[in-house]
């Protein structure tokens, strides 16, 4: 059974506060998106549709942008 159109839009929303605030992360560090992205081992642009909120991403590459970005798992959804 697939999501209900209401989920799908709640899903949409988180994945874009959690990359808004990945993004928001990165710049604070000063660090570039191809930057970030080569420390995770992930390509720029799978990096920047995380960032954009348009992909559901995994439990292992969010905590791998954590680790690169110097935080916490959980600074990384604290206020979400």
């Amino acid at each position: 059974m697939g999501l209900t159109e209401k989920e799908k839009r709640e899903r949409t929303k988180f994945n874009i506060l959690v990359g808004n605030h990945i993004r928001k992360k990165r710049l604070d560090k000063n660090i570039s998106a191809a930057e970030l992205a080569r420390l995770c081992f992930i390509d720029k642009p799978n990096l920047l549709r995380i960032e954009k909120g348009r992909v559901n991403t995994s439990i292992y590459i969010l905590n791998k942008i954590a680790e690169a970005l110097e935080i916490s798992l959980e600074e990384l959804f604290k206020g979400l």
